[in-house]
């Protein structure tokens, strides 16, 4: 397990024992009040805690616990996520309807997105969520599904008020949410025939535009902004640039790898990850004298990525795989720490170090 899977199922736990997933008449207090009490006589036993409506704050927290949980369930595929439940879903209306600031609509929209890709995943038919080769049938009952969740994707894009058409975390969420329901079709085993075909290739046109517009996004944002990243936006970016590896590394008939670089090249985005949080890291040495910070940490992280798939493309360029190692030596990491680029955890874990 990872730290980011550790520390994730320590979430869940924690809500499952303050029941925050619960209505107020469901819970009859924390479990350790219950265990507590059970074996004493009712005359004993202490009153049960008074019951209070839940606070904006315990519905953020639970609406949080769902959003990093699935997320991680979606593109990790090491542990699952928080389970639904109607309180859930009276705490996403008020988030949405009676919001105490801006960023209660944020959330209200990221976890709407995020609840179309749980659905894809709780459904057993479904490939990198469940396992298995597939019938005609069952390719077109996928099919069918997946368009009636993209076409709930595209009613959620219209909902967004016009105050917040803009948001880069919402969008960028959109985003993410079509790579991973179209990216089902690409990666599921014997999803790769001897012939191309057209319904892969236009879910693999679908993907390449997602990228595309998330990493346009992206690099429209001022560096001086990155200190404002949430955890959930780091992950998606590290989802979708190893999205991109993969398509531009996987020998496919559906697409040529070519194409991908001419679309979007990987090696250019890692040089500009390597630019901007290199900048931003000497910006803050200005007011850090410390030699290492999160940004340049990043950064080697970055260069050491775009050096190994440099190698793994076969693309001639300046080899400074030594100096990159150096880099990474300088970074506190586990002594069990796995390196391996091609891996969503490997860049997560490394974001989170």
């Amino acid at each position: 397990m990872s730290l980011i899977t550790d520390l994730t199922q320590l979430a869940m736990s924690l809500v499952f024992e303050l029941s925050l997933n619960k209505t107020v008449g469901e819970s009859r207090g924390p479990i350790s009040f219950k265990r507590a009490t059970k074996d004493k006589p009712a005359s004993e036993r202490p009153t049960t805690p008074p019951r209070r409506p839940k606070t904006f704050e315990e519905r953020r927290a639970v609406l949080g616990c769902f959003l990093l949980s699935s997320l991680f369930a979606c593109t990790l595929k090491r542990l699952d996520s928080l389970r639904w439940t109607s309180d859930m879903d009276r705490s996403l209306y008020l988030l949405s309807d009676q919001p105490e600031c801006t960023g209660d609509v944020v959330l209200a929209y990221q976890v709407k997105l995020q609840l179309l890709t749980d659905q894809l995943g709780r459904s057993h038919c479904t490939w990198p969520f469940g396992d298995g080769l597939y019938s005609e049938p069952q390719e077109q009952m996928l099919s069918c599904y997946v368009e009636s969740l993209l076409t709930q994707l595209g009613k959620i894009r219209e909902q967004i008020p016009q105050e917040l058409a803009s948001n880069d975390v919402i969008i960028s969420h959109f985003y993410t949410t079509s790579l991973l329901l179209n990216e089902c079709f690409l990666t599921r085993p014997g999803a790769t025939s001897y012939m191309p075909n057209l319904e892969r290739a236009g879910r693999f046109d679908a993907c390449m535009q997602s990228i595309k517009a998330w990493f346009d996004i992206f690099f429209t944002v001022p560096t001086t902004d990155y200190v404002g990243f949430t955890f959930i936006f780091m992950c998606s970016m590290a989802y979708n640039l190893l999205t991109l590896v993969r398509f531009s590394t996987t020998e496919d008939p559906t697409w040529e790898k070519g194409a991908v670089r001419r679309l979007i090249d990987v090696l250019t985005v890692c040089d500009k990850l390597v630019e901007n949080y290199e900048n931003l890291a000497q910006g803050r040495r200005n007011f850090d004298s410390s030699e290492n910070n999160f940004f340049s940490d990043s950064a080697s992280i970055f260069r050491f990525m775009e050096a190994t798939w440099r190698r793994e493309m076969d693309v001639p360029g300046h080899d400074d795989t030594a100096q990159t190692l150096q880099g990474l030596d300088d970074l506190s990491l586990p002594s069990n720490f796995t390196m391996d680029p091609m891996q969503p955890l490997f860049l997560m874990d490394m974001l989170w170090q």
